[in-house]
């Protein structure tokens, strides 16, 4: 069996020929494809809905394929004591001693637009004014825990959490 294509009334489409025996589905889709380019604009609903069918698969198969795994949620008690290693020197409960407006508070943060994981993890990484750089002292997954923790402890308000 093999589908072949046919013309019926000017009408594009498809049909079984089964004289041939040979054919695989990547020759079918081949074929398709190369059809669907070819009479773009005819008006064959049929085929652009299986042509739409196809390619919505495609991308959704070839998504799954090639997404990486989740990344696993950050360690809030690894950042805990990243920051507790690292930063509270400077950032006492969410303070800071150098810059009395760069605080680690909620308000400070958005209003300074470090109000979210990948901000948090940019500044931590490269720093900035008269924070240093740490992309050289910690791995990027405890720049992403550190920043994890930082944005919890603001939304928060630094309190210390219930035991």
């Amino acid at each position: 069996m093999f589908w072949q294509r046919s013309a019926n009334n000017g009408q594009i489409g498809w049909q079984l020929d089964q004289r041939q025996r040979s054919g695989s589905a990547s020759q079918i889709i081949f074929i398709f494809s190369r059809d669907m380019a070819e009479n773009r604009g005819r008006g064959n609903s049929v085929c652009r809905i299986i042509g739409c069918f196809i390619c919505l698969a495609l991308v959704t198969i070839g998504s799954i394929l090639i997404s990486p795994a989740p990344a696993a949620a950050a360690d809030l008690a690894s950042g805990e004591q990243v920051f507790q290693t690292h930063c509270e020197g400077c950032h006492v409960n969410g303070g800071n001693i150098i810059r009395r407006g760069k605080t680690l508070k909620l308000n400070a943060l958005q209003r300074n637009g470090m109000d979210s994981l990948e901000a948090i993890a940019q500044i931590v990484t490269n720093g900035k004014n008269n924070m240093s750089a740490f992309r050289d002292r910690l791995t990027d997954e405890q720049i992403q825990d550190v920043a994890a923790y930082v944005l919890d402890r603001a939304e928060t308000g630094w309190k210390k959490p219930q035991k």
